[in-house]
């Protein structure tokens, strides 16, 4: 038996399936979704209508089935390499290759770059 027969069988409305299932009411959520005027438009008789009144606030669910949102992942959180700071006994200065020169001709002197990861 699966959730929806076994809805219609505690509600005791069992006897309306067919009119459900002819309205396109196949899932216990569409029947928590209906509304009084629902139930009368559909047919339903004072007695069914109660019952199922009964059994929506029983389930504790009475809302209006709504559109089902996207999942989206959550966001990885960024890993970040451990800091590393330099100092003057961790530099060896290394001599340019090839025909490099500074462009105000100092001649020989050490360059420092300096980076930063976000």
């Amino acid at each position: 038996m699966d959730a929806f027969d076994e809805f219609l069988g505690k509600a005791d409305l069992a006897g309306y399936k067919s009119v459900f299932l002819d309205n396109e009411c196949n899932t216990v959520d569409l029947l928590l979704a209906l509304k009084e005027s629902d139930m009368k438009d559909l047919g339903m008789k004072v007695g069914g209508i109660k019952r199922l009144l009964k059994a929506q606030a029983d389930h504790g669910s009475a809302k209006p089935v709504a559109a089902a949102q996207p999942v989206i992942p959550a966001p990885k959180a960024a890993i970040k390499p451990p800091v590393q700071t330099m100092n003057s006994q961790d530099y060896t200065p290394v001599a340019p290759a090839g025909e490099w020169r500074c462009q105000l001709d100092y001649g020989d002197h050490d360059v420092f770059i300096s980076t930063a990861i976000d």
